[in-house]
């Protein structure tokens, strides 16, 4: 009976993750429906950003480990390869694991 109560889960419940920011060692709690760039600014961390939409290319960060969900393409600013890197916008990431990024310009 346990176990059926844990996997009814209701559809208001978001998973919440842990997000690092590598570059300054800094913890957030970023929930499942949120991008990355506003679960760090939400925490009052520094994240370089501008537009906020995927079209600036500003908050590029690489995801170190953890897996994410991209919501849009976005090759044109990100190529093939930077991808397989781990490049992705900030603005434009969904966490669906505990995540660590790299912040280049931090």
């Amino acid at each position: 009976m346990l176990k059926r109560l844990f996997q009814n889960k209701s559809a208001d419940e978001k998973a919440v993750y842990r997000l690092t920011i590598q570059s300054t060692d800094e913890t957030v709690e970023a929930p499942e429906n949120k991008p990355l760039l506003d679960a760090a600014l939400d925490a009052d961390v520094l994240f370089p950003h501008n537009c906020c939409a995927g079209d600036c290319g500003t908050c590029l960060c690489r995801v170190v480990s953890g897996e994410v969900e991209e919501l849009m393409d976005t090759g044109h600013l990100i190529d093939d390869d930077e991808r397989e890197e781990g490049w992705v916008l900030g603005c434009q990431t969904l966490p669906r694991s505990d995540v660590v990024i790299d912040i280049p310009d931090l």
